[in-house]
C-alpha cells in the first residue's frame, strides 16, 4: 500500500531540503504591518513552508499567531505583484 507523507514531509525517496531562514521580506512585514519585533515559536517554520509552496499543518494554541502564518506570505506576494 502506498502511504502519503504526513505534515508536508517529502516522500522518502526525495533528498531532504535545507531549512531556509525566514526571508527579510517576512521580517519586514512582521515589523511594518503588524508591529512585532520577532516571530513566535512555530511561525517561522510555517511561513517558510508557505513561501516555498509547501503545504503545512499549523497547530498552535489560541492567540499564538496562526493568522500571521498565512497573512505574511500573502502580503509579500501582493507586494511583489505591484
Amino acid at each position: 500500500m502506498n502511504q502519503l507523507p504526513l505534515f508536508g514531509a517529502p516522500p522518502p525517496s526525495a533528498p531532504p531540503q535545507p531549512a531556509a531562514a525566514p526571508t527579510d521580506a517576512a521580517v519586514d512585514v512582521l515589523r511594518e504591518v503588524f508591529g512585532y519585533s520577532g516571530f513566535r515559536a512555530g511561525q517561522e517554520r510555517a511561513i517558510r513552508s508557505f513561501m516555498s509552496g509547501t503545504d503545512a499543518l499549523v497547530v498552535l494554541p489560541t492567540g499564538a499567531g496562526k493568522s500571521l502564518c498565512f497573512q505574511i506570505p500573502a502580503i509579500i506576494r501582493d507586494r511583489e505583484d505591484e
